[in-house]
């Protein structure tokens, strides 16, 4: 018996030695040497404990076994002390270190079958659990020799013959595994030459994705690919091939990747990282949760996201789908790196492409527009080389100037034309090319064939044409006005005079406006609270002064209103209106004056047909305004004031009658002089002399008239003309002012290096307990307050010591932490260019100086409201 046991342990030792000579698989060589070692032990030439003999040898074949399924050293260690130090105890224990021995290595055996399918791994686990059921059946032998034959022998050659089986079942794992990713590479080589051909043929993107995603379908043999392309935040599905509708079923189109939902997937990863991933187990992949069972239902087992880049930056993905596990291993996911890569130069190849095509059609319908405009030019315009300075082109109106057929001037040097420019000239104007780059409006004579000469001005811009530097000159001739140059420069020197009273009066106005705020503003706050404090005598003293800074006011307007007109710089804005509600607010304004002088207003229109006017809304109202207050000024106590319309057939005419003072003829022969008041200067009536200058300049600017007849003690007529329109369809009626003020609640910042101007605005806002006022001294400070103390509101002067107050604005709009905060510009800059800077920049509102008390209040009082309700 013994003597076939041992020849079995032999047998085995050398099917193990030549399995390992063919395959070489770790272990194996082990393993023999154990069998060899349990050869020798049945023999019993070793002499030892039978139990110990089989710890040993069986302890080297469980090693072998370790290194076989790839256990690591702690393990193999752990595998082999415990028997070892089981099988040195007393008595019937040391059995015992055998069952340890076959549970371990069943136990490393399964791990290796979970690892590695179709190994032969599970065979090893069933006969090392065997080998376990067998020692607990041989457990009741009457002696050594019966435990040996129930348990140690049989277990042992068993473990023996499948041992060889095992290790040569996994080299056929191996080798098929090998034979399918050769398979799998030589696939996915295919697609990578296709995908290349297809790069060199196709030019569009979206093309290019559908013709990929068919490639790795077919050629690469995936379940399917799909191409996401980012947009923003969404994944657009570009191009699908396969069964993608299917499985992709659950992922909306197109796909929002900030939603929580798609921050987990593999998908947002690839996008999100810009490297390639791969889910080999797709089934068993806790992150495939919410799409596994659409995947496993269409038999796909393995996912790959491979994105592809665009401009240096993630673009999409490419996403492929396989119906084996396993399937995407690292030379497959290295090879499809380099055809995501091919797609990437080819997407940026495609761009710039499509870049080059875009410049080239832009520069020949350029080239097309540049010959269709040089053509039919109606300037002299001509085209020169540089180099030789000869005639390449020319158009009709060159033609015409110079006397010359187009075959006359083609192709000849400049100097040798009939028709040329003066030799000294000609040499400035290629200096002034030389020195400066252009050539702009120099003055040249122009030689003719009968001797004479003509003045041209000459501009010159280089330019590349027909692939050579040139010259395209254009010329105006000017004969017949060179003559009236100085003519040009008394009208030069007349426009900047004008400028630069324009310009005076601006900074006047400015100048006069910031202590007439102080005027103003602190009178308005003593009369507010004054009736208490001050008797009958010293009230009506108050009101003067304050009449008398709003009559300094509107001499200000007006004579900025002249200067503006006088300049070109007022602009009217004409259209349609309703003549009759105008005509009622003139009145109602003028009514208490009139009453305080006891004069009748009279309105002889009333129940007439509501004629309709082309005019500025707010310049007529001016106009309405300076008419009614001349005619009750110059009025008499117990005096009539009345207004009548009359129409014909494309004018309004309106009525002004007084029953006043009246004109004499020499009077009203200077009627329009500026700041003449036809000598009543030393009269009651307070007056600036450009009132009625201004509204004849302005009813001008709406093409209106007006006319004035008067006789001395028996008043005046005003005719005002202006041109009839269709009435407008009357207007809905303003919403209610509010009756009072609800008390604000916030800060308010204000920018502004006059003491005296805080002083008013921070005493107005007093009367408010819920208002914070805080101030800053110039545009820097100023800045720093707005970003700490993130106040309701900002009011801003213009004129600021270190930096303005449009270069304030201009950051506050800049920073995205202070662009929603209302600033409102409290200016004595009136100037219509001034306030249009500050809205484009985007000011709340522009106030000028002096300040209205009511209507600064209300106005603070909605800023801060307004902000309250945003944040």
């Amino acid at each position: 018996m013994q003597f076939v046991i041992s020849s079995a342990f032999g047998a085995i030792a050398a099917m193990l030695l030549v399995v390992w000579r063919r395959e070489r698989q770790d272990g194996l060589r082990c393993a023999a040497g154990g069998y060899l070692l349990a050869l020798v032990a049945a023999t019993g030439a070793l002499g030892a404990p039978v139990a110990l003999e089989a710890v040993v040898w069986r302890g080297l074949v469980a090693w072998a076994v370790g290194l076989y399924v790839g256990a690591g050293l702690a393990w193999r260690v752990a595998l082999l002390v415990p028997p070892l130090a089981i099988a040195l105890l007393p008595g019937t224990w040391s059995h015992w270190a055998l069952a340890y021995l076959d549970l371990a290595v069943g136990l490393s055996c399964i791990a290796a079958a979970r690892r590695q399918h179709q190994a032969g791994h599970e065979l090893l686990a069933m006969a090392s659990l065997a080998s376990l059921a067998a020692f607990a059946a041989a457990l009741g032998a009457r002696d050594a020799f019966e435990w040996q034959q129930r348990y140690l022998w049989p277990t042992a050659l068993i473990f023996g013959i499948v041992l060889p089986v095992a290790a040569m079942m996994r080299e056929h794992e191996l080798s098929r595994s090998a034979r399918a990713l050769t398979q799998r590479m030589t696939n996915f080589y295919d697609v990578l030459s296709r995908t290349n051909q297809a790069i060199v043929r196709i030019k569009e993107p979206k093309a290019l994705f559908e013709a990929i995603s068919q490639i790795c379908v077919e050629a690469g043999h995936a379940r399917m690919a799909c191409v996401y392309v980012l947009d923003g935040v969404l994944a657009r599905r570009a191009a699908t091939a396969g069964p993608a509708a299917e499985i992709l079923s659950g992922i909306p189109q197109p796909w929002d990747t900030s939603q929580p939902a798609a921050q987990g997937s593999y998908t947002v990863q690839a996008l999100r990282e810009g490297r390639s991933l791969a889910s080999n187990d797709y089934q068993n992949d806790p992150r495939a949760a919410p799409w596994r069972d659409e995947a496993v239902k269409h038999g796909v087992h393995a996912f790959a996201w491979l994105p592809f880049r665009r401009r240096g930056g993630v673009a999409g993905v490419l996403m492929l789908a396989a119906d084996q596990t396993d399937f995407f291993d690292p030379p497959l996911v290295a090879l499809l790196d380099k055809l995501v890569g091919d797609i990437s130069l080819a997407l940026d190849a495609i761009e710039q492409e499509h870049a080059r095509e875009r410049s080239h059609r832009e520069a020949e319908a350029s080239l097309r527009r540049f010959q269709q405009l040089f053509n039919t030019a109606p300037l002299p315009s001509s085209i020169l080389s540089i180099d030789d300075r000869r005639v390449l082109a020319v158009n009709d109106a060159c033609c015409e100037s110079f006397g010359l057929a187009r075959e006359e001037m083609i192709g000849r040097r400049t100097a040798d034309l009939p028709s040329r420019l003066d030799s000294d000239d000609r040499e400035a104007l290629y200096a002034e090319l030389r020195s400066r780059g252009r050539v702009r409006n120099r003055l040249g004579r122009v030689h003719q064939p009968d001797g004479s000469f003509r003045y041209q001005l000459f501009n010159a811009e280089p330019i590349e044409y027909e692939g050579r530097a040139c010259l395209l000159v254009l010329s105006l001739d000017i004969t017949d006005l060179h003559e009236a140059e100085q003519v040009r420069e008394a009208l030069a020197r007349a426009e900047a005079a004008s400028r630069a009273k324009t310009e005076f009066l601006a900074r006047m106005s400015h100048e006069l406006r910031t202590p007439l705020n102080a005027v103003l503003g602190f009178t308005q706050l003593l009369r507010h609270d004054a009736s208490e404090r001050l008797n009958a005598q010293e009230l009506a003293q108050l009101d003067l002064v304050q009449q008398a800074g709003w009559h300094l006011l509107t001499l200000i307007n007006d004579v900025l209103d002249v200067s503006r007109i006088e300049s070109g710089r007022m602009v009217v804005q004409v259209r349609p209106l309703a003549l009759v509600p105008l005509l009622d607010e003139a009145i109602e304004l003028n009514r208490a004056a009139a009453a305080e002088q006891g004069i009748s207003l009279q309105a002889d229109y009333d129940g007439l047909p509501a004629p309709g006017v082309l005019a500025d809304p707010t310049r007529l109202r001016q106009v309405l305004f300076n008419l009614l207050s001349n005619a009750l000024k110059y009025n008499r106590p117990g005096g009539l004031v009345r207004l009548a319309l009359q129409t014909d057939e494309d004018r309004v005419h309106l009525l002004i009658e007084d029953t006043g003072v009246g004109m004499t003829p020499d009077q009203l022969a200077h009627l329009y002089e500026p700041f003449n008041r036809l000598g009543r200067e030393g009269g009651a009536v307070e007056g600036t002399g450009i009132g009625l200058v201004l509204t004849r300049q302005l009813l001008w600017l709406m093409r209106g008239e007006i006319a004035v007849d008067s006789a001395v003690d028996r008043g005046t007529r005003v005719r005002v003309s202006l041109p009839r329109a269709e009435a407008p369809p009357p207007e809905a009626p303003p919403a209610p002012t509010r009756a009072g003020l609800a008390a604000p609640q916030g800060t308010v910042l204000y920018i502004e290096d006059n003491e005296v101007n805080v002083l008013l605005v921070q005493q107005l806002l007093a009367r408010w307990a819920g208002v914070r006022f805080v101030h800053a001294h110039n545009g820097r400070q100023g800045l720093d307050m707005v970003r700490s103390l993130r106040p309701g509101l900002v009011l801003l002067d213009m004129q600021l010591p270190d930096i303005d107050g449009l270069e304030v604005l201009r950051r506050l709009k800049d920073d995205p932490a202070t662009r929603e905060l209302p600033v409102i510009a409290l200016s004595a800059s009136a100037m219509p260019e001034d306030v249009a800077r500050a809205r484009a920049l985007g000011v709340t509102a522009y106030w000028t100086k002096p300040i209205a008390f009511d209507q600064f209040l209300e106005g603070v009082a909605h800023a801060i409201e307004a902000t309250a309700v945003a944040t």
